[in-house]
């Protein structure tokens, strides 16, 4: 759970990727220097290896789940 105006971020160390399922809210997702949007009901791969971060810029609560493949 992210909530508003809350950034998180994480970086693996070994080789991984990172699935990234949305089910409440809307969620900025930043991986290196890209932006993507992902919204409730939206799910979105990527390199876990780089850097990123989450950000929640709405008004309410993300509810997301995160699930890394070494």
């Amino acid at each position: 759970e992210i909530m508003p105006s809350l950034v998180g971020s994480e970086m693996c160390i070994r080789d991984s990727m990172e699935y990234l399922t949305v089910f409440q809210g809307e969620l900025e997702l930043v991986v290196e220097n890209r932006s993507y949007i992902v919204k409730s009901g939206e799910a979105i791969e990527f390199d876990a290896t780089l850097p990123h971060r989450y950000i929640n810029k709405g008004e309410t609560d993300v509810i997301a789940q995160a699930i890394l493949s070494y």
